[in-house]
């Protein structure tokens, strides 16, 4: 995650899935002046951004009933309150493995995520970098997705590795 964050120059974290929202674990920081700040234990629901719909993408059909049966807050203009929209959304992000959002929680703050998987492929969470969207070329978006994808597949490489009997 460190490396990730130096090489990209921006906010990285992890998020798990618990209960209806996703919750941040873990975060390596850049020490820049100007950047995104994430906390450990912060907690959005799964509906809100694109790392949070891209896990509960990956979730049983159970989960996103749950989601659907509350009140689907509304952050920002961009953020997905209407059942048809977010189920569209859930069923593209349902064929990938990383996405790429913006101004979806907070107004002017983009994200790329991707999925950490475990043995036999068990949803594990997401390594997401967090930045200020305003002045990203589309160059330096794609970069910034390509490194969160490959940190995630390393992260996920390691810790099935790590599994009993591997």
């Amino acid at each position: 995650m460190q490396r990730l964050a130096l090489s990209v120059r921006e906010t990285v974290k992890v998020v798990v899935v618990d209960g209806l929202d996703a919750l941040t674990l873990a975060v390596a920081d850049t020490g820049l002046e100007a950047r995104v700040m994430s906390r450990v234990g912060t907690r959005v629901p799964l509906h809100i951004g694109v790392s949070q719909r891209l896990l509960l993408a990956h979730l049983p059909a159970a989960v996103l009933r749950q989601v659907l049966a509350g009140d689907l807050e509304k952050r920002t203009s961009r953020t997905l309150t209407d059942p048809a929209a977010l189920r569209a959304s859930l069923e593209s992000l349902r064929r990938v493995e990383s996405a790429q959002g913006q101004s979806e929680g907070i107004d002017g703050v983009g994200a790329a995520a991707a999925v950490i998987r475990g043995l036999n492929d068990t949803l594990l969470g997401a390594l997401v970098a967090v930045y200020i969207h305003t002045g990203k070329s589309a160059a330096q978006l794609a970069s910034l997705r390509q490194g969160v994808e490959r940190a995630a597949q390393e992260i996920s490489s390691w810790h099935v590795s790590r599994e009993p009997g591997h």
